[in-house]
This record gives structure tokens, C-alpha cells and sequence, in this order.
């Protein structure tokens, strides 16, 4: 991540320990599976709705996006179910996690990177290694499309140019209201969404 996106969400933590929240650490050792099955579904599945358009009006497609549904169209119907069995065992292990450690949600940065550059959408982390827009900033929101819970990102910080960072609320299935509760109760005892960035 990078170093202010660090910065805010440990920040976030600290506030939601002081609003009486018990913060447990834990990790998720199925989260890059859960986020290569999302990659591989939302492929498939965005070539199927847009067949139509690839075949007939590539030229008004941007390339970038053209090349993403290409490969969706390529992808063998195998790839996709096994996609699809891979994303029930990804849903059974993130609510063995919710049990195990009796979570009632899951916070944690909304993106790695602030916004980026149109011009140059590339980020550059501080060890030197550079990474594209598109896998850096679906780094964490992207196994939540595979698990299909309800997620609120609420904003918990500016980096030091001024652009603002997210934090995701991640909650159990079927348990919005709680979840919203949680993200207003964090919003009311911070106050970052009253701010706004310098333009």
C-alpha cells in the first residue's frame, strides 16, 4: 500500500477501537483466489452481455477494455465452471472466518493507491516496482465480488496531495443494516466525509 493509504487506515482502526470496537487481527489466506475467480467471471461473464457489440462494433470499444473482453470471449466454458465451484469454496472459507473469530465485519483499506493520473495510470509503489490502475486499485475490493457481501466504503483520510482514501466496511451476508450502522457510527466520530479536497 501505499504509505498514507497505510497511514489513514491504521488511523480508522484506532478510531474504531476508541468508538468500543474489538479489533481482531486475522488474515484470509483464500483472498487471492477469491479475487483471480472474480477477475475470470466478470471476463466471461461482461463478453457474454457484450457479444454483440465485440463482434459488430469493436472500433467503438476503447482497447483496453476491448482486450479484457476478448479474453472473456476466449475463455473455455470448463475455465468458467471451475471459476464458479472455486467461488462456492472462496464463499464457505470467508464465513469460516466470520466464524472463527465471531466478526461482525471486516475493515480494511478501500484501494492500495489514491486516485491516479489519467494521463499516466500507473502507480509506483515505494520499492520501486510499478503496477497498473486496474490490478492495483481492485486489489481489495475485487474478492468481495466473488463472496458476494455487502460492502460500504466510507472515507477515512487525504494523502499528502490532498486526494482522499477509503475504508471498507465488509459485512456477513444478508446483515446490511448493520453494516450501515457500523459505517455511520464511524462517520459521526470522524467527520472525514464533511472535508473536502482542495481543487
Amino acid at each position: 500500500m501505499q504509505p498514507d493509504v497505510t497511514s489513514g487506515f491504521q488511523d480508522s482502526v484506532s478510531a474504531l477501537r476508541d468508538l468500543g470496537a474489538e479489533i481482531v487481527e486475522c488474515d484470509w489466506p483464500h483472498a487471492a483466489a477469491a479475487r483471480a475467480v472474480a477477475l475470470l467471471i466478470s471476463r466471461v461473464e461482461s463478453a457474454a452481455v457484450h457479444a454483440e457489440a465485440i463482434r459488430d462494433t469493436p472500433d467503438l470499444i476503447g482497447e483496453d477494455v476491448r482486450f479484457r473482453l476478448e479474453i472473456g470471449a476466449m475463455t473455455s466454458g470448463i475455465a468458467y465452471v471451475q471459476a464458479r465451484q472455486t467461488r462456492e469454496a472462496v464463499k464457505q472459507s470467508i464465513a469460516a472466518l466470520y466464524r472463527e473469530h465471531e466478526l461482525t465485519a471486516i475493515v480494511a483499506p478501500t484501494t492500495a493507491a489514491t486516485a491516479l493520473s489519467a494521463d499516466d495510470p500507473v502507480v509506483r509503489w515505494p520499492d520501486g516496482v510499478e503496477e497498473s490502475a486496474g490490478a492495483a486499485l481492485t486489489r481489495f475490493t475485487m474478492p468481495w465480488n466473488a463472496t458476494g457481501q455487502p460492502v460500504i466504503s466510507a472515507p477515512c483520510g487525504f494523502d499528502e496531495d490532498g486526494l482522499p482514501i477509503g475504508l471498507s466496511f465488509v459485512g456477513r451476508p444478508n446483515e446490511e443494516l448493520e453494516l450501515c450502522n457500523l459505517a455511520n457510527a464511524y462517520e459521526r466520530a470522524t467527520e472525514w466525509h464533511l472535508r473536502r479536497p482542495p481543487l
